[in-house]
């Protein structure tokens, strides 16, 4: 799922045109690399807080790697 995770992270990110340090004031680079390769998990404030910096729904970004994860579990 963390990976599902990172992906879902990353393509909303490009699709922001934002890079991590555009983040700077919601989390450190370190925790958004991690986020970035699957390498942590994230907290609902933490995704309410990124979501709302990238002007999406907190619940698409919470939904949008599940189904990503099911997509990737099913082939």
């Amino acid at each position: 799922m963390y990976q599902a995770t990172a992906q879902t992270w990353t393509k909303a990110q490009g699709a922001a045109a934002s890079t991590q340090l555009g983040f700077a004031d919601t989390s450190s680079r370190a925790y958004l690399a991690k986020l970035e390769v699957g390498r942590s998990s994230i907290t609902l404030d933490k995704l309410e807080q990124l979501s709302e910096r990238l002007n999406l729904s907190s619940l698409a970004m919470h939904t949008l790697p599940l189904r990503e994860h099911t997509d990737q579990s099913a082939n």
